[in-house]
């Protein structure tokens, strides 16, 4: 099979196995349950044209397996391959816009990779693989620091809540409780040498062999991990990833060559330049700092309980809704789907609020750089003339809202899906006893 040809039917298998899933856990397609109540906008186009996009979206779905059959024969011609970006484009865009899910950017820039020439081509997958792996840990070290995220209980939260969930629990729950108490500290540590230190040292490896053991099967083992003691469904979200794994490790260019320079600069300069900048990269359709489980144990521990599994949310409104309905009482909350990417329909024409994560921030997201959303200022600490615990976190969350609303009222980039209005207020509320309705406002971003 020729080069190129290889990844392209790779792929178009793990996008009909994953689509295959999806319909069997769901039984619906993966087109009719992207969708979302909230729609992010790249901030280089327009509100008009991403709901253009959005209105096609079964058709640019259905599209997808069928240029990556059209690589899959015809690899070979550089228009066909063109062609084939381009769709996949379409096709990510369209559905990151609902999701915020980051599994399928390796598909995106690989798709763009695949239209270089062959020895080119396949160097620059490769550098694809390891700029997302490596970004990956240096989110984990820019966000939640690298000994924080270490030693700070990390791992141990993120099994934790895994563990207790019911909609996406691990496979093996008595693997999950076994390794938060007796092993969370050797899992964060070997995820971030994983991440930041085997995976890249990958390029000084001599032959495609030595590369696929430590960069594939070192992929393959930490997501069938995930699966069995985190999240099943964290796990299997990654396997449309898995086929740049699979190209991009399987790379034989020889060190310092220039199919090997090509293929350091596309893994290595994002992140170089996102620690020289002392940020993370934006968030920003096509670009992405991949912030995937970048939290502390204590940041992630707030994050979870006061706005994710107890009986306090971070939410969104329109300006609209915001000056229609000032006390919130009895708004609708609307969640993102979940893990699993599948979002809910678009708002009724009830008063509605919309839960910021996955839309705003989240375990695998975190919009405009809010570094340090989820610490406690020095000031607001117990025993150092700071108030209570309570207390101390409701200052925090009006420091989150005030930078949170500054974002949304400047890029004007979160759009609520059925009215195509600009999200532009953030509230801290408490739901009531069901869990779907806010109860109280607890903060605002003016407060």
């Amino acid at each position: 099979m020729h080069a190129h040809s290889s990844w392209y039917a790779l792929q178009l298998s793990a996008v009909l196995l994953w689509w295959a899933l999806v319909k069997r856990k769901t039984g619906n397609h993966l087109y009719s349950l992207c969708s979302s109540s909230v729609i992010t906008r790249p901030s280089w186009l327009s509100r008009h044209h991403l709901l253009l996009l959005v209105s096609h979206k079964r058709h640019i779905f259905v599209a997808l397996p069928v240029a990556l059959a059209a690589g899959t024969l015809a690899g070979q011609h550089a228009l066909v391959r063109l062609l084939a970006a381009l769709v996949v484009s379409l096709y990510h865009l369209t559905e990151s816009s609902h999701t915020n899910r980051h599994g399928e950017y390796p598909m995106l820039y690989t798709s763009w990779a695949m239209v270089l020439p062959d020895s080119l081509a396949h160097a620059a997958s490769m550098g694809v693989a390891i700029h997302f792996v490596l970004s990956c840990g240096i989110a984990k070290c820019i966000v939640g620091g690298a000994k924080e995220w270490v030693c700070g209980g990390t791992m141990s939260t993120y099994l934790n809540v895994y563990g207790q969930s019911t909609t996406s629990k691990p496979l093996l729950r008595g693997l999950n409780r076994w390794l938060a108490c007796r092993a969370s500290v050797w899992i964060g540590l070997g995820t971030l040498l994983l991440e930041c230190v085997a995976v890249p040292l990958t390029l000084l490896l001599p032959c495609a062999r030595s590369r696929s053991v430590i960069g594939l099967w070192g992929m393959v083992g930490l997501h069938v991990g995930i699966a069995l003691g985190m999240s099943l469904n964290v796990g299997l979200v990654f396997l449309t990833t898995l086929p740049t794994y699979v190209h991009g490790f399987s790379c034989d260019a020889r060190v310092g060559s220039a199919e090997w320079w090509l293929a350091a600069g596309v893994a290595l300069l994002p992140s170089a330049l996102a620690l020289a900048r002392g940020r993370q990269l934006a968030e920003d359709w096509p670009c992405t700092p991949c912030s995937l489980f970048m939290w502390s144990g204590a940041q992630a521990e707030r994050l979870s309980r006061l706005t994710m599994t107890g009986t306090t949310r971070l939410v969104l409104a329109t300006r609209r809704t915001a000056q229609a309905h000032p006390g919130l009482v009895g708004a609708l909350v609307l969640h993102h789907g979940g893990s699993g990417a599948f979002g809910t329909k678009g708002a009724p024409a009830s008063p509605a609020v919309h839960d910021a994560v996955l839309r705003a921030t989240g375990f695998t997201l975190l919009h405009d750089n809010l570094v340090g959303a989820f610490d406690l200022a020095a000031e607001d600490l117990p025993g150092a003339g700071g108030s209570a615990p309570e207390a101390a976190e409701l200052q925090m969350m009006r420091r989150l809202l005030r930078r949170l609303e500054r974002w949304l009222a400047r890029e004007q980039r979160l759009l609520e899906a059925e009215s195509a209005t600009a999200l532009e207020r953030a509230y801290f509320v408490e739901l009531d006893g069901g869990g779907t309705r806010v109860a109280k406002v607890l903060a605002d971003g003016g407060a």
